[in-house]
């Protein structure tokens, strides 16, 4: 007879098969011996007897299930800690690899602060990216905007690449296939993770090149400072195709930022040492121009000074007469010292204002040789000018014309020996009017020809001193020119072999028939048969004011002097002079305030006022003007300029 045992709701099958995989033996056996079921007795028992055997059976049955259902949770348990620790294990292995980064970027941030040497730290840079994006080679590039078209990246430094590949790559600029390239001129991050078909590579020299060291894939990222201003690239390469995950593009744009800023720094102390070198160059010139000063000063006064000597010891001999046209000469070279230093500083403050006028460069040319005769002759030279006789027109200012040729006329005498010849020549060419000064002097050396047009420049301190000179002629002609938008250039084939300086205006359209130009007939200022006026010289310099005097009264001029200002006011009340001469700087009552309580009495207010200053600059001229003065004389000034206000007094008052 056939018993059938009820059975439990998780078959026994079912129950070995997790068992089995965990591999857990005896639990499986634990689990058989518990229901394993009971022998059957024959004969057979009562339903009661078979019933409670059926309950036994179902209860172990159910210790079974609690005792499988743990064994399957502590599998579960097992498999689930080898996943976490398999996690675990790959998240330290990460973090580990990031902490390297790390520590990677800020020894470079410790090092950009720290290390004098700054092209030392280029190879860190490379080798860092090389690290952060498992690359096999790395490269660092300083843009130069100057260089080509739209600028070249040059090669600081470079982290697996050969020999060759550095010097293919020393330069990159136009037509070149790189990716470097093109974030140059984008301005974008470039990646390729197929260079043989990048389409910027292909057909390039650059294709080639990258074929034979195994490149396959590559990134180019810019750098840029801190006010968006490209100073450079920082490029990885692999030899395999690669594409880089945004955690290794995150860390690389964190590198470039340092890279950008070591550049920068670069870039500053390149700055700051050409500036150093600028600075000690200028202090040596300034040195050499203050000693030359000194000389220049030295020269004309050690003549008046002796002049003045023979004067006192025979002053009615016949050396006087001679003494005189000489002492003139010195003081005009004087003058002419001081204006050239005062339009330098006056061309540099923006204050010097052209007076165009149609001219032409004949004319100019006439003018300044006509300053320059007596130098020239004196030095024994030959001149030669090759001028067309059609008028070359130029819209410029005449006196600076004439000055900016006379200067290079100069300069010809200075630097040619005695007995030397000098050419000028003009003509016109494509739009410009030409001139050029040639001589048959010493030359100047190849090295010196950027420079000759610096200030206080000299080509040979000894021949400058021994002729004469400040350095500030060719500097004046090349700042003259610029206001005029004209140009030079100097020449010369080296020492001993001459040069030559060309000059370049725009041409002019010829003025229009009956339109007045410049014309250059001598100068008619009536020095005698002046009436007599009344003339008040107010002046702090007693020796200034009584010379004055002086040559007043020679020119039969009645004249009264003061030496402050609150004097010359109560003089000027009593005496009611025609004309007043006015120093700025007086003691009490300086002379701006003087000429203002002057003009507020009704009886001076068309007196003729002149202020006689050192006081030379625009703004000085500007506060006279306001303060209320007629015209504004620089000393020493020309006498004529004096007697010719004069005459226009004593017109006006007949």
């Amino acid at each position: 007879m056939t018993i059938s045992l009820a059975s439990s709701s998780v078959p026994f099958n079912t129950c070995l098969i997790p068992l089995k995989r965990c591999g857990f033996t005896k639990f499986q056996n634990q689990v058989r011996s518990s229901i394993m079921p009971m022998p059957i007795a024959f004969p057979p028992k009562s339903y009661s007897d078979l019933e409670e055997e059926n309950n036994a059976l179902r209860l172990k049955l159910s210790k079974a299930e609690s005792i499988i259902q743990n064994i399957q949770l502590d599998a579960v348990n097992q498999v689930g800690r080898q996943q976490v620790e398999e996690s675990l294990r790959q998240s330290e292995a990460r973090l580990q690899m990031e902490l390297a980064d790390t520590k990677l970027l800020q020894s470079i941030s410790a090092h950009l602060i720290y290390e004098e040497h700054v092209d030392s730290l280029y190879s860190e840079i490379t080798d860092a990216a090389l690290t952060i994006m498992q690359s096999d080679f790395a490269s660092m590039q300083m843009y130069y905007p100057e260089r080509g078209t739209k600028g070249e990246l040059k090669l600081l430094a470079s982290s697996g690449l050969s020999q060759e590949g550095r010097e293919f790559w020393a330069w990159v600029g136009d037509g070149s296939g790189t990716l470097c390239a093109v974030a140059m001129w984008t301005g974008k991050r470039v990646m390729s993770s197929d260079m043989y078909n990048c389409e910027h590579v292909i057909n390039t020299p650059d294709h080639e090149m990258f074929a034979r060291a195994g490149v396959l894939a590559a990134q180019s990222t810019p750098l840029f400072s801190r006010s968006g201003e490209l100073l450079g690239m920082i490029s990885t390469h692999w030899t395999r195709n690669h594409t880089p995950s945004d955690r290794d593009l995150n860390l690389l744009d964190i590198l470039a930022r340092q890279a950008a800023d070591l550049i920068e720094r670069k870039k500053g102390e390149e700055a700051l040492r050409q500036t150093q070198i600028a600075l000690t160059e200028a202090d040596r010139r300034k040195d050499e121009f203050l000693a030359t000063l000194a000389h220049e000063l030295r020269n004309p006064l050690a003549p008046i000074r002796n002049a003045l000597q023979i004067m006192r010891a025979d002053s009615t001999g016949d050396k006087v007469q001679e003494l005189l046209p000489m002492m003139d000469r010195q003081v005009v070279h004087l003058v002419r010292l001081i204006d050239d230093l005062l339009d330098v500083s006056r061309i540099r403050q923006g204050k010097i204002e052209l007076r165009r006028e149609k001219i032409t460069l004949q004319n100019a040319v006439y003018d300044a040789v006509e300053i320059c005769h007596l130098f020239i002759e004196r030095n024994s030279h030959s001149l030669t000018l090759s001028l067309p006789e059609e008028p070359i027109w130029i819209d410029a200012d005449s006196t600076r014309i004439a000055q900016i040729i006379s200067n290079l006329l100069n300069n010809a005498v200075k630097y040619t020996p005695r007995g030397g010849h000098i050419v000028v020549s003009a003509y016109s060419d494509s739009g410009n009017a030409v001139l050029s000064v040639t001589d048959t002097g010493q030359g100047i050396p190849a090295d010196m020809l950027p420079k000759v047009f610096d200030l206080f420049t000299q080509v040979d301190r000894n021949l400058e001193r021994s002729q004469g000179g400040l350095g500030i002629g060719l500097a004046l002609v090349k700042q003259f020119l610029d206001m005029h938008s004209g140009t030079i250039k100097a020449t010369s084939s080296g020492l001993n072999q001459g040069c030559t300086f060309t000059i370049s205006l725009p041409l002019a359209t010829a003025p229009d028939v009956g339109t007045s130009c410049t014309d250059h007939d001598e100068e008619n200022l009536a020095l005698t048969n002046v009436d007599t006026l009344r003339v008040l010289v107010v002046d702090d310099n007693v020796a200034s004011a009584q010379t004055m005097s002086w040559i007043l009264e020679l020119e039969g001029h009645e004249t009264k002097l003061a030496h402050d200002g609150v004097d010359a006011l109560v003089l000027a009340n009593t005496f009611i002079p025609d004309a007043i001469l006015l120093d700025i700087d007086l003691p009490g009552m300086n002379g701006h305030d003087l000429c203002r309580e002057l003009r507020k009495n009704s009886q001076f207010k068309d007196t003729l006022i002149v202020a006689q200053t050192g006081f030379g600059q625009d703004r000085d001229r500007l506060l006279t003007t306001e303060a209320g003065f007629d015209y504004h004389l620089v000393k020493p000034f020309d006498f004529k300029l004096l007697s010719q206000l004069l005459v226009n007094v004593r017109v006006a008052k007949n």
